[in-house]
């Protein structure tokens, strides 16, 4: 007998994962729902690639089964997509990021994209959107503090500014710090006499950077305007690509075509599809 679906369950994605409002806990149906929340309706035949190495189509077909049994209609499907309408809490981030509403996305950001989420038997594909979107959150969310700590420092709240600032270098899912992130860390630290700025300034030097700065010069940089800095940009691995970019070239090796017009779901970016073919 099906479970009915509970309008207010919903995913948490960050810092763990979990469906809030049901008890069904099995980590790779909710890693496929995940996958689908985040990047829209796909091809069954995609998902059943992406996340099986044999028996795919069934194995697909039984995953979509325990998932409805456990969690109620929390998939929606016909006979070439699946997808669902379940709201997840990475989304929501991005919602607020794409805004400009810093403060809020900072609130959300209660820990790494799927922090300790490994499944033994995880394609590379697979492995490598978890990794590639934990990375590309957690630098969108230190890109937001660094605002906030930056505009504190404007107003002369340099303890507050460094406070943002150690947020941002210690975020939880980051693979470390740039060389842009680490010239913006480090003048904020100095400002608020943080501890983390003799760290900030050793990682640089790795890099090749020296960064030295009394507090006071620290202070005296944001007494004018602070330059604009540009956002993070996601790398795109182009999982599951492999027979779009196929197909795409097969019709560009074409010589009556001349002109392709491409499109796609949710985030995944039809632009950067068409980049992958260069």
């Amino acid at each position: 007998m099906l479970k009915v679906y509970n309008a207010r369950m919903k995913l948490r994605t960050l810092g763990g994962l979990e469906l809030l409002g049901a008890r069904f806990t099995q980590p790779k149906p909710l890693l496929l729902l995940v996958y689908l929340a985040l990047e829209g309706p796909k091809p069954r035949r995609h998902l059943a690639e992406l996340f099986w190495t044999g028996h795919r189509m069934k194995s697909l077909s039984m995953t979509l089964t325990r998932l409805r049994q456990g969690a109620g209609e929390v998939i929606q499907e016909d006979d070439k997509r699946v997808w669902t309408t379940l709201t997840n809490d990475a989304k929501a981030l991005l919602g607020a990021l794409d805004k400009s509403d810093w403060a809020g996305a900072s609130d959300l950001y209660s820990g790494a994209f799927l922090e300790g989420v490994v499944l033994p038997d995880w394609s590379s594909e697979v492995e490598e959107w978890v990794y590639s979107t934990r990375e590309y959150l957690a630098e969108r969310v230190q890109h937001a503090l660094l605002t906030l700590a930056e505009g504190a420092a404007k107003k002369g709240e340099f303890r507050a500014a460094a406070g943002f600032a150690e947020r941002a270098y210690t975020l939880p899912g980051l693979g470390g710090s740039d060389v842009a992130a680490l010239r913006r860390l480090y003048p904020l630290l100095c400002a608020g006499d943080s501890l983390l700025a003799p760290e900030v300034r050793k990682e640089a030097g790795g890099y090749g950077v020296t960064l030295r700065l009394t507090a006071d010069k620290a202070r005296a940089r944001y007494k004018g305007d602070v330059a604009a800095h540009p956002l993070p940009l996601r790398g795109t691995s182009f999982i599951g690509r492999d027979l779009e970019l196929t197909e795409l070239a097969t019709l560009l090796g074409r010589p009556q075509v001349s002109l392709l017009r491409s499109c796609s779901y949710a985030e995944v970016a039809a632009k950067a599809l068409s980049d992958g073919l260069q």
